[in-house]
Formats: structure tokens, C-alpha cells, sequence
């Protein structure tokens, strides 16, 4: 039997991957499974997939003079692999940030950010084996066209389904609009909570069929099943 579990140590900036079988066990510094010059970012930010298999998380790009960060995925088969972060929002820097990983490890979801200059912004991406890095922004049509955000917080074991939340408007005050995207049928708005403006879906079932998440105002939060 196997068991994993990632810790992040904030007073020793240390991460660890705990791995346990029937005869030994043993915690291994994630930095250590990185190439040279590379390490851990965000020790926070790190996941693991269901089956014990995969690791993701944030690393440190020697190669780029600003500290830009990129998602990287760790597995015993493959070992360390950098996927980087959207060719479309390549800027001065470069930050890219995992949110979650589907059960086997061959789906993983989460945003990549740039500053321009102007401020910082997001787009929300889907990571898989067979197509790389997409971004999903351009395919997230919730009723408005224009966005200026999204992330992508959460994808179904099965890897099928994204969940996040998009805002479409052109800065900073657009609201936050929930969404749920498939293959088959795209992005679709989840809608909102009666009485609320902001909205973000931050959980989704194994087949993709229930998400879970949160709306919120200046004085009321409250949490949504849909």
C-alpha cells in the first residue's frame, strides 16, 4: 500500500513528500526532485493526484532574471517536466500557478498571470498529455465576450470537467461569474445566488456532473450547490 502526503513547512521554506509502503517510510525535500537551479515556489500551491501518482506544483525559473514561476509536474515515470505558462500572455514576467490535477495526473488546471506593466492578469488554463497547455479564456463564452480574468480552480477526477470563475468587463471592478466547461459543451455560466453580484465555483464531483462554490457581497457570503 502506498500512501502520499505534501507538506508545506512556512518557518523552514521546506516542502515534503511523505511516501509510505508496507516496509519502509520516508520524507523526501520536493527541491530535490527539481533540476539544478530550480526550486520550490509557493510551497502552498503544491497538489498531488489521486492515485498517489503525480505531483504539481510552482517552481523558480533560473533561465528568466525577474523570478518568474511555472507550473511544473513531477511523477516516477516521467520525473520533473516544466509546463510553463501561456505563450499568449508572455510578458516582462512570467508566473503560471497549479489549482488542481485530475486522479490519474494526466490533467492539470490553473492560471497563468503577467503583469504588463498595467497590473496583474489571469487566465485560466487546462493542461493535458495529449494537447499541452490550452488556454481557456477564448473558449469561455458566458454571455459577454470581453473578460478580463479567469481562473480555473477545479477539474473532475476524470479530468472531463473544469470549474472556476470568469470576469468579464475590462478591469479590475468586473464582477466574478462562475463557470463550468467540458469538451463537448464548452464554457457555461452557472449563474448566481439571488442578491449577489460575485460568484466563484470552486469544486466539482468525480464525473463532473455537481459543482460547489461561493457568492459574496460587502456583507453577506454564502456558499452554492449547483
Amino acid at each position: 500500500m502506498h500512501r502520499h502526503l505534501v507538506l508545506s513547512l512556512s518557518l523552514f521554506t521546506l516542502t515534503l513528500f511523505w511516501s509510505c509502503t508496507a516496509s519502509a517510510a520516508e520524507f523526501i525535500d520536493v527541491s530535490s526532485l527539481l533540476s539544478d537551479g530550480y526550486d520550490v515556489n509557493n510551497p502552498g500551491s503544491m497538489r498531488i493526484s489521486g492515485d498517489g501518482s503525480t505531483l504539481i506544483g510552482e517552481r523558480s525559473r533560473p533561465d528568466v532574471s525577474d523570478a518568474s514561476h511555472e507550473v511544473f509536474r513531477w511523477s516516477e515515470a516521467d520525473g520533473e517536466v516544466g509546463l510553463g505558462a501561456l505563450p499568449d500572455l508572455r510578458g516582462d514576467r512570467l508566473y503560471g500557478r497549479p489549482a488542481d490535477i485530475s486522479f490519474d495526473g494526466s490533467v492539470i488546471v490553473g492560471s497563468s498571470s503577467v503583469n504588463y506593466g498595467t497590473g496583474w492578469h489571469a487566465d485560466a488554463f487546462r493542461w493535458s498529455e495529449a494537447e499541452g497547455m490550452m488556454a481557456m479564456g477564448p473558449v469561455l463564452d458566458v454571455g459577454n465576450a470581453r473578460y478580463w480574468s479567469s481562473a480555473a480552480r477545479a477539474v473532475s477526477a476524470d479530468g472531463s470537467t473544469v470549474v472556476g470563475h470568469v470576469r468579464s468587463g475590462a478591469d479590475s471592478s468586473a464582477h466574478a461569474e462562475p463557470f463550468r466547461w467540458t469538451e463537448a459543451e464548452g464554457g457555461i455560466s452557472l449563474g448566481m445566488l439571488p442578491g449577489f453580484a460575485d460568484c466563484a465555483a470552486v469544486a466539482v464531483s468525480a464525473d463532473g456532473s455537481k459543482v460547489a462554490g461561493h457568492c459574496w457581497s460587502d456583507s453577506a457570503r454564502e456558499a452554492f450547490l449547483w
